[in-house]
C-alpha cells in the first residue's frame, strides 16, 4: 500500500511539473507574438478607453521601435513613411491650438503624447511634423471614450480642421478616414503631402484598433487677416 501511495504521489508531481512547463511555453509564445516588450506605445499614447493603465509614458517606449530615426533632420527632407524627430518638433513649446468646428472642439495641443498630457487634451506625437513645413504630417493623439475625440468618426466630406500656430492659421480639408491596427505606425509618419492626422481608439470602449482622420492642407493665413468661415471660433481673432 505504501509503495502504491508513493507511486501515486510521484505521478502527481510529474503531472504538476509538466503543467508548469506547458504554462511557461505558452507564456513565452505569447510574449514572442507581442509587437513590443513593453505595452504597445500607441495604446499608451492614444487611449485608455477600456480601463487599461500602463505605467509607462508613450515617450519612454519609443526605444522599442526600430523604425524610429532619432537623428534630427530638417522637416523638408523627411522621407515618406519614416518616423523622425525634426528640430522644429524638438523646439515645440505647446503653443499650437487645434480647432474642429464640427466637433465644437477648441483646445491647445500638448507637447508629447504622454498619459499625463492626454488627460489634459489632444497631444502631439514626439515625431510629428509641424504646420508650415512641406509634406509634414501633424499627427495628434486624443482620448475617445469620454474624451475630446469621442465623435471623431463623424468628420466627413466638406469638414475642416484648423491648427493655429503662433501667428498663422492652417486650414485642412477632410481627406480620408481609415481604421488600422495599433502597430501600424505609418499613419503618424510623413504621408508625402502636408496634412493633419487625428488619431484615437476604436471601437469605443473596445479600443483594439485605431481610427485615423486625415485632413489635407488647403490654405494658411495670418491670424489677424480677414476670415469669413462662420463655423470657426471667433475667440482666435480677438
Amino acid at each position: 500500500m505504501e509503495k502504491k501511495n508513493k507511486k501515486g504521489a510521484l505521478r502527481w508531481i510529474r503531472l504538476a511539473l509538466l503543467a508548469l512547463v506547458l504554462l511557461c511555453a505558452i507564456g513565452y509564445a505569447y510574449e514572442a507574438r507581442r509587437p513590443y516588450r513593453n505595452p504597445n506605445a500607441l495604446d499608451v499614447a492614444i487611449d485608455n478607453a477600456i480601463g487599461r493603465d500602463w505605467d509607462v509614458d508613450y515617450s519612454s517606449d519609443l526605444e522599442y521601435l526600430d523604425s524610429v530615426v532619432f537623428v534630427e533632420m530638417p522637416a523638408d527632407s523627411v522621407p515618406v513613411g519614416e518616423l523622425v524627430v525634426t528640430p522644429e518638433r524638438s523646439a515645440y513649446d505647446g503653443s499650437m491650438t487645434l480647432v474642429v468646428p464640427k466637433l465644437s472642439l477648441e483646445m491647445p495641443v500638448q507637447d508629447g503624447a504622454t498619459l499625463a498630457n492626454l488627460k489634459k487634451g489632444p497631444s502631439l506625437f514626439e515625431f510629428a511634423g509641424l504646420p508650415g513645413n512641406s509634406d509634414t504630417n501633424v499627427a495628434i493623439a486624443g482620448h475617445r471614450s469620454g474624451g475630446m475625440f469621442l465623435d471623431l468618426d463623424k468628420l466627413g466630406e466638406g469638414d475642416f480642421i484648423y491648427l493655429v500656430c503662433k501667428d498663422r492659421v492652417f486650414k485642412y480639408l477632410f481627406k480620408e478616414t481609415e481604421v488600422v491596427l495599433p502597430q501600424e505606425w505609418r499613419v503618424v509618419a510623413s504621408q508625402g503631402f502636408s496634412c493633419v492626422s487625428l488619431i484615437t481608439c476604436t471601437p469605443v470602449n473596445v479600443a483594439d484598433h485605431r481610427l485615423v482622420v486625415r485632413g489635407e492642407l488647403v490654405d494658411s493665413f495670418l491670424v489677424d487677416s480677414s476670415f469669413s468661415d462662420s463655423s470657426f471660433s471667433d475667440s482666435f481673432l480677438n
